[in-house]
């Protein structure tokens, strides 16, 4: 008998149930440099197989032979009969694989064939086939495998884990479930008129109408989506004065949402970038997170909200950016934060983009909100000083809520560059992102946006519409501090009115949005965020209430 195996060995496995991959696998621990027969997928002929086996030499990484499943006593006739076995056997040691339970007469049929120095077992092999293994007194070599090789046991959907709910939705699943007549849903980002409807905008329904009429085709739209999208939406963004639009140097995709748009940026940066990490707010929206870091880039976390003012943590946040290497990216709330509702003033827009770029840092601006805090052009004037001339920026836009085309999944990307010759580069590089996750857009929405904003009577009609969401949401921010105070919670809530958009951080601790949950019926996310577009006149003083009874 040979001595014992050593790391690294040559050795010839046969009676494999494995693919090529597995086997290296199950090798691996050991060190193998292996030859091996498959008996799994093909059946070969006796004189075959033969001519096979004597062909091979020890060492490569070749399929010596794939006879049929099951067919072990044929092939150890061969085995025994063949001259490849007599010269291996000079130099390797000839290891048979045993993956079934039912395998204990092949088992015992190796143990005692002239020519096998060891076993190996597969974690479903029985503990018999070990034993009769071990009683022939004749293997050097009993190797137990923890990797499974029998393709049926491979049950990948029991193998998994539930995952979590989701922040946000899983609340609202809650909230569904829940029978209480009086709940109250304030978690999720969605707008709500005085009646608690999310409503359709009359503006929508009438271009729904014109597109209904004229539509002749649902075609794919190209990778970039339609150009009368494209081309509406990036003065919708900018102003059609912007030195970026007028020169030339930015253009606007359609994406399925701004979720997709980020998305986009996140598989755009890691594919592209020298650098693989972006830089979001603490806190900012919960899904961030989680689009970047499946994008595969690294998330890191500058500071925003000061918890002891309601109010922007400017001077932190400005040292925590200065920091921050060259090229790495830093995505920006455009207004309307979420979910803290606090913005940055212009003067400090002006400062932060001063930092940004003087620092080679790369902008990204999420845009969700345009409209919601004070005007469609009001909203860009702070952060739109972060696009400045020769420099480049990445702008995500969505119309879920300004069109309240939240179904639709409508949104943007528009890549600043800095020339004409450059955004071109940039788009084509974008565009390749795109075919690899989601071919094209869908083009419902971006239809009824383009049909809006082509249209004057309809665009005006629209910003009438927007502005009466905003307007609602300033009211029901007014209502909540001044309920709040007059039911006595304490504390200044003056901080609700100054924020902006459809979110406040209200300050509730972990542990009272659960007390407000379990005893109240009312729901917002465990940060403590509440959906101020989702408070009624009707449901205000229930709210309140319930506030105060949990302070």
């Amino acid at each position: 008998m040979k001595a014992k195996l050593a790391k690294n060995d040559p050795v010839l496995i046969t009676q494999l149930h494995l693919t090529d991959g597995s086997l290296f696998e199950m090798a691996s621990p050991v060190g193998f440099v292996c030859l091996w027969m498959d008996l799994e997928h093909h059946s070969y002929s006796d004189e075959t197989a033969a001519n096979l086996m004597r062909a091979e030499r020890v060492g490569t990484s070749d399929i010596v032979a794939r006879p049929a499943k099951g067919e072990f006593m044929r092939m150890s006739r061969l085995l025994g009969a063949s001259e490849y076995i007599e010269t291996a056997n000079k130099e390797t040691f000839i290891i048979a694989q045993l993956e079934e339970p039912s395998a204990l007469d092949e088992a015992e049929a190796m143990c005692s064939f002239e020519g096998i120095d060891g076993l190996m077992l597969g974690p479903a092999a029985s503990e018999t086939i070990a034993v009769a293994a071990t009683n022939t007194g004749k293997l050097n070599f009993i190797y137990l495998s923890k990797y499974s090789t029998e393709h049926e046991d491979n049950k990948l959907f029991e193998s998994m884990d539930k995952a979590p709910s989701d922040p946000i939705m899983g609340i609202t699943e809650l909230y569904n479930k829940d029978t209480r007549a009086d709940k109250i849903n304030l978690s999720m980002g969605v707008f709500k008129d005085e009646q608690g409807s999310t409503p359709l905008l009359d503006s929508v329904k009438k271009a729904e109408a014109i597109i209904y009429a004229e539509e002749d085709t649902k075609a794919y739209s190209a990778i970039e989506g339609f150009a009368e999208f494209n081309d509406a939406v990036l003065p919708l963004i900018f102003g059609a004065d912007h030195e970026a639009v007028t020169s030339g140097r930015a253009a606007t995709i359609h994406t399925p949402g701004g979720s997709g748009a980020l998305r986009v940026v996140g598989d755009f940066l890691n594919k592209l970038s020298s650098s693989k990490t972006i830089w979001v707010s603490d806190p900012t929206w919960v899904n961030h997170i989680n689009i970047f870091e499946t994008a595969g880039l690294e998330v890191k976390l500058y500071p925003y909200f000061d918890k002891a003012s309601n109010g922007l943590a400017f001077e932190a946040m400005m040292t925590a950016l200065a920091d921050i290497p060259s090229a790495d990216a830093v995505l920006f709330h455009g207004c309307c934060h979420n979910p803290t509702g606090v913005d940055p003033s212009n003067e400090q827009w002006q400062l932060i983009a001063d930092l940004v770029h003087g620092n080679g840092l790369l902008p990204v601006l999420d845009f969700a909100y345009q409209g919601f805090a004070e005007g469609i052009r009001e909203d860009g004037e702070g952060p739109l000083k972060l696009v400045r001339p020769g420099k480049e920026t990445l702008v995500c836009g969505s119309f879920s809520k300004n069109f309240a085309l939240y179904n639709e999944r409508t949104g943007s990307l528009t890549a600043v560059a800095t020339d004409a010759a450059a955004v071109d580069i940039a788009t084509s590089q974008i565009k390749s992102v795109i075919r690899s996750i989601y071919s094209s857009p869908p083009a419902h929405g971006g239809i009824i946006v383009s049909t809006i904003l082509n249209d004057p009577e309809l665009r005006a009609q629209w910003e009438g519409e927007l502005k009466k969401m905003r307007d609602r949401i300033q009211a029901m921010r007014q209502l909540l501090a001044d309920t709040l105070t007059a039911k006595g919670v304490p504390g200044d809530h003056s901080f609700i009115t100054k924020q902006r958009g459809m979110f406040s951080f209200s300050g509730l601790s972990p542990k009272q949005v659960e007390q407000l949950k379990n005893e109240h019926a009312v729901y917002i996310v465990g940060n403590g965020r509440i959906n101020v577009a989702a408070i009624t006149p009707s449901n205000c003083d229930a709210l309140c209430e319930a506030i105060s009874k949990v302070n």
